[in-house]
């Protein structure tokens, strides 16, 4: 039985066939209606916090009255229910925010000149373009991409400040060709242009700390503080450029746009960077061991060593969090709360980015595989409500597993994001509906499994919630301790040094 997907979650073809519809639809977005004077400036608040801006003598319709059609699916709730899904030609995208501003069924409304619609954003993200939303066999497409007319665009001015000022005289960025420039000052007792003391380029260090960012703060702010703690990170790789102990206090929001900066201006000189392992040096785990044995006490260690952050709360990089200015007076990061955009013809509108462009982001492999009755309805769907990320799946190239970008399991995910995978479909003959989902945390390599089962409408609407809700779902991420000692006191990590450092250090 072919079980390849078609696109979306509602198909034409489909009806539904239990007491009410259950698949999602496009109509089960709430329509709003309103009728303006088009002789008149208007402002239009929505419901969910759209603001659309008519110029006087901007639309034209008969009498001088405009009836309009207002849809809005700003949150991954509203998309779910819609079968709004963030995909452009089969790129992968992640929303900042949709739209539908259309005539009512009723009227002639035409546009004049471009009208000016701001979507609300918590927080602001470069590299968000407009796209128009093209109907397709009962789906919507999002094409013809285009940047907004806002300062979206604009350059992360706040991360750039503060890496030329902090950063840029010890981690000198590499050139294009590989080589270094000059090293500069340093305001330490260093030979000039010593390779020795040079710190490593801090492109695709986020990479290399598995984009842990929560831990990278906490190294960056004392890198004393994090070694001493005895955390089993990639802290090695930092140990010889920082021989002087510095702490900063720098806020997560300063942090991020460093950081932020370095991925975005990274990334237009050289590929996205491959994770590192985990070092093994003697230099590495001498360190550790003198410093836990100058400690008195026994309840500092950590009984796993690396920590990963199992939400993207304010210690983490999400994707939509770039700063676009320099920040207030004090210096402190400027609040975004809106995307705005200019639109000279009517239809659904989306604000996306491509995730294989967003700083979080890196190719991984996602595989899934479903588990229960084989049925020619079932719809197969990746979510990530940090980066309102809805896409369709389809059978990967084995016949077996399901993926989310072309025939292999490769796709561009934002990494350590809750995310959850779902299925629905119904038995037309038995009158079924059938729902399955699992959750888990993005990483470089994801092989899931769901169970797709006899259920009901009222659990799926209830996934839906949970979703979009502030906390989400559970989503619960497993500690990297393999190489770990057992226990959690500071005798078995001096143990566990000591066999490393008889081991490594010869």
């Amino acid at each position: 039985m072919n079980r390849k997907l078609v696109s979306i979650l509602m198909l034409t073809g489909l009806a539904a066939c239990t007491t009410r519809s259950v698949l999602p639809s496009r109509e089960k977005i709430a329509a709003q209606f309103i009728t303006i004077d088009t002789r008149r400036d208007t402002t239009l608040k929505m419901k969910d916090g759209l603001e659309i801006i008519i110029p006087a003598n901007a639309l034209a319709a008969p009498g001088n009255s405009a009836r309009l059609e207002v849809r809005e699916a700003l949150d991954i709730s509203t998309m779910i229910k819609g079968g709004l899904v963030t995909k452009s030609d089969g790129k992968l995208l992640s929303s900042g925010g949709m739209f539908k501003i259309a005539p009512a069924s009723d009227t002639k409304v035409s546009i004049n000149k471009p009208i000016t619609v701001r979507v609300p954003a918590k927080k602001i993200s470069a590299g968000m373009q407009l796209y128009d939303g093209v109907e397709r066999d009962g789906v919507v497409n999002w094409e013809n991409p285009r940047p907004l007319n806002d300062s979206a665009g604009e350059p992360n001015k706040l991360g750039e400040e503060l890496y030329n000022t902090y950063c840029k005289d010890c981690h000198v960025p590499q050139n294009t060709d590989g080589t270094y420039p000059p090293m500069t000052s340093v305001g330490l007792a260093l030979v000039d242009n010593d390779q020795k003391y040079r710190a490593k380029p801090l492109y695709g260090v986020i990479a290399d700390w598995r984009y842990d960012t929560a831990a990278i703060f906490e190294f960056v702010r004392c890198k004393d503080r994090y070694l001493a703690s005895g955390k089993m990170h990639l802290g090695c790789r930092y140990l010889s450029p920082h021989d002087v102990s510095i702490c900063m206090g720098m806020s997560n929001g300063d942090l991020t746009a460093i950081f932020d900066f370095i991925e975005s201006d990274g990334r237009k000189k050289h590929p996205i960077p491959e994770p590192a392992t985990p070092c093994d040096s003697c230099e590495y785990y001498q360190y550790h061991l003198n410093n836990l044995k100058r400690l008195d006490t026994s309840d500092i260690a950590q009984e796993d060593f690396v920590t990963r952050t199992d939400t993207r709360t304010a210690d983490t990089i999400p994707g939509d969090y770039k700063v676009t200015e320099a920040g207030t007076q004090n210096g402190k990061q400027a609040k975004a709360s809106y995307y705005t955009v200019k639109i000279d013809n009517f239809g659904w509108k989306n604000v996306d980015e491509e995730t294989r462009n967003m700083a979080m982001a890196a190719p991984s492999k996602l595989s899934v595989q479903v588990n229960g009755p084989s049925l020619p309805s079932m719809h197969i769907y990746l979510v990530i409500p940090q980066d309102k990320i809805l896409s369709p799946g389809g059978l990967l190239s084995d016949g077996v597993s399901y993926g989310f970008y072309g025939t292999d399991s490769t796709v561009y995910l934002p990494q350590r994001a809750p995310a959850y995978i779902f299925a629905i479909a119904e038995d037309p003959d038995k009158k079924e509906f059938y729902f399955g989902h699992t959750s888990f945390v993005t990483d470089y390599t994801n092989n899931l499994s769901l169970q797709l089962q006899l259920s009901s409408p009222e659990n799926f609407e209830k996934f839906i919630q949970q979703a979009g809700g502030a906390t989400g779902l559970s989503a619960k991420v497993g500690t990297v301790s393999s190489s770990s000692p057992a226990g959690s006191n500071t005798n078995r990590l001096v143990r566990y040094y000591e066999e490393m450092v008889a081991k490594h250090c010869r």
